[in-house]
């Protein structure tokens, strides 16, 4: 099971920083137990601002946000609803 979720790094009063991470969970059965695996992958940065946000990614990689829009088809929509509040 993989999926996203935000956590807001920083609020002033004119930006706030939000990381976006994708949380996988597995989980084996043996037969004499089983284990559950779970991990957090930083994907972007938003600096959400009044006049709108900036994305960040992570990597030198230029296409590296259209690949992550591709492996998560929310993230635009996760993107857009990121409105500057302020405090």
């Amino acid at each position: 099971m993989n999926r996203l979720r935000t956590v807001e790094l920083y609020r002033d009063e004119q930006r706030r920083l939000v990381a976006i991470e994708a949380m996988a969970f597995n989980s084996y059965k043996f037969s004499c137990g089983g284990q559950v695996h779970a991990s957090i992958t930083p994907l972007l940065l938003v600096v959400c601002r009044p006049h709108g946000n900036e994305v960040i990614t992570l990597t030198t990689d230029g296409d590296e946000l259209e690949k992550l829009k591709q492996q998560h088809p929310e993230l635009d929509a996760l993107i857009g609803g990121m409105a500057y509040q302020a405090s």
